[in-house]
C-alpha cells in the first residue's frame, strides 16, 4: 500500500471514529423513551436497495428543486434525494438527531444540505422558498 493510500484510509478510519464517537455521545444524552426506540431502529438495516429512494423518485423529480425536509430526523431520506437537488433543508424538533444528520452528511452534498432546529408547527420559512416538501415518517 503506497503512502497516500495509507494516508486516505486513515483518514477515513479517524472520521468513522469521530462520526461513531458523535453517536455515542448524542445516544448518552437521549432520554430513556429516545433510547430504547433508537435501539429498536439501530436493529433493522436501512434499505440496502434503496427501496425509499425508488419511490421518493416515482412522486416526484427532485432535479434541481429547492426540498424542504419536515421531520428528517438523522437524516436517513435526505441523502435519497439530495444529490439532485439544487437545496435541501431539513428541519426537525431533535437536536440529536440534526446532529448526526451534520456528521453523516457526505463531503459532496455538504454545499447544498443545511438542517435547521425547527417542527411542523413553526417553519421559519416561506412557502415560496421551497418547490417541494417531503414528510416521510414524520407525523
Amino acid at each position: 500500500m503506497n503512502r497516500q493510500n495509507h494516508t486516505a484510509k486513515k483518514k477515513e478510519h479517524s472520521l468513522d471514529h469521530f462520526r461513531n464517537h458523535v453517536r455515542y455521545r448524542t445516544y448518552l444524552h437521549m432520554p430513556l423513551r429516545s433510547r430504547i426506540h433508537h435501539a429498536h431502529i439501530m436493529k433493522v438495516q436501512k434499505d440496502p436497495e434503496n427501496k425509499e429512494g425508488k419511490v421518493l423518485q416515482q412522486f416526484a423529480d427532485f432535479k434541481d428543486k429547492r426540498v424542504l425536509e419536515v421531520g428528517c430526523g438523522e437524516g436517513r431520506l435526505t441523502w435519497k434525494y439530495a444529490s439532485a437537488s439544487s437545496l435541501t433543508i431539513g428541519i426537525d424538533p431533535d437536536h440529536s438527531a440534526l446532529r448526526i444528520a451534520r456528521v453523516d452528511a457526505p463531503y459532496n452534498l455538504q454545499q447544498h444540505v443545511h438542517f435547521a432546529d425547527a417542527s411542523a408547527n413553526n417553519i421559519p420559512f416561506s412557502k415560496e422558498t421551497f418547490d417541494i416538501a417531503v414528510l416521510a415518517w414524520s407525523l
